[in-house]
């Protein structure tokens, strides 16, 4: 009777493991992509300068915004020793508040990519407006702010990723990708 029970309770444990692996994954791939549709990007050391900013927007008001901010912040973390296109980069984050203190923290500190997290589908535009006066690229996880308005989405697959590539979006805000990239991509024009 103990062992069944025993071997149930270790199952579960290598199915949580797998589970929170399979999350972890999805953030690393996604924090992967991310640095690699920028490094795709012929105009990003221009907009760069001496090294690659990309900053995490999120509401705070949101548990699958907040959650998806901590898992890429940490699968970009974990990427810290890499470089784009020969820079370095870091991150930095940003709870959204509203679209004044957002361009502002653009104006301010000239990031080179903006990523906006779930739960701000109403603040697409604004955020579009504000990346596109700042030369700034913009990335979500959601097709839908791409179609929105927002440059690049990397979108979870059950197998892989995708990536999404506004076209006149990312032309908007000063990109221009790499024949290469824009063939692996999903372009919408």
């Amino acid at each position: 009777m103990r062992r069944p029970v025993l071997r149930l309770l270790v199952l579960l444990a290598l199915g949580s493991a797998r589970i929170a692996r399979a999350d972890g994954d999805a953030a690393h791939q996604q924090a992967q992509l991310l640095l690699r549709v920028l490094a795709y990007d012929h105009n990003l050391s221009e907009r760069a300068g001496d090294s690659v900013t990309v900053v995490l927007v999120y509401s705070a008001r949101s548990a699958e915004s907040r959650g998806d901010h901590a898992a890429l912040r940490e699968g970009l973390a974990a990427l810290d020793k890499l470089r784009v296109a020969g820079l370095p980069f870091r991150v930095t984050s940003h709870e959204y508040v509203d679209a004044d203190q957002l361009r502002a923290l653009v104006e301010r500190d000239r990031p080179t990519a903006l990523y906006l997290g779930p739960g701000l589908a109403e603040q697409v535009e604004s955020v579009s407006r504000t990346t596109r006066a700042g030369r700034v690229l913009s990335f979500a996880s959601s097709e839908a702010y791409a179609r929105a308005g927002l440059s690049v989405a990397i979108v979870a697959g059950s197998e892989r990723a995708r990536v999404v590539i506004n076209l006149a979006a990312s032309r908007a805000e000063g990109a221009a990708f790499d024949a290469g990239m824009l063939k692996l991509a999903e372009v919408l024009r």
